[in-house]
């Protein structure tokens, strides 16, 4: 079974992410949105499997949720920032549709040679449901009109995450070849 974003943190270590993170911020700054939640959690002790807490609990390897322990680490996260509604749906979009965008430069920047070199990683390496045909292939399912101006709408929408969600030159162009 593939693993979240969360559980991965838990177990390379919330230490380790955070490294991580510095690093995409400095080859990618701009594009990136980093959540207050890990520097929180850091100053809380909460690394991961390795303290026996971090976005889980653990009790051995078996990690369980702790609504109750994140509850007020999220609460400060959020003073002073809007409270925001989105839909299930807006949530799928928020989450998958900037991974398009990132595909789609990986496409324009000649990593790989073509759109489906995306989905066989997708699939294989990032466990991309196979059924869906990979990230590319769900995203032209969607139709990338959409998930242009989806990404564009979420761009002017949410300012202070503006370059994370804006569409990029490579996306707008297959976008309007549809």
């Amino acid at each position: 079974m593939p693993m979240g974003v969360h559980e991965m943190g838990d177990l390379s270590g919330l230490d380790i992410m955070k490294h991580v993170t510095k690093n995409f911020l400095d080859a990618y700054g701009e594009r990136c949105y980093v959540s207050p939640i890990v520097d929180l959690m850091m100053n809380s002790k909460r690394l991961g499997q390795k303290t026996g807490v971090g976005y889980y609990k653990y009790k051995g390897r078996k990690g369980v949720p702790d609504e109750k322990g994140l509850l007020p680490l999220l609460t400060k996260a959020r003073e002073g920032k809007p409270t925001i509604t989105v839909t299930d749906q807006e949530i799928a979009e928020m989450v998958m549709y900037p991974v398009v965008n990132e595909s789609c430069r990986v496409l324009a920047e000649g990593m790989v040679i073509r759109a489906s070199d995306i989905d066989v990683v997708s699939i294989t390496g990032y466990g991309f449901p196979a059924h869906k045909g990979g990230i590319m292939h769900w995203a032209q399912h969607q139709g990338l009109k959409n998930v242009s101006a989806k990404l564009a709408s979420f761009s002017q929408k949410y300012p202070e995450a503006r370059n994370f969600f804006a569409p990029c030159a490579k996306l707008k162009e297959l976008a309007a070849n549809e």
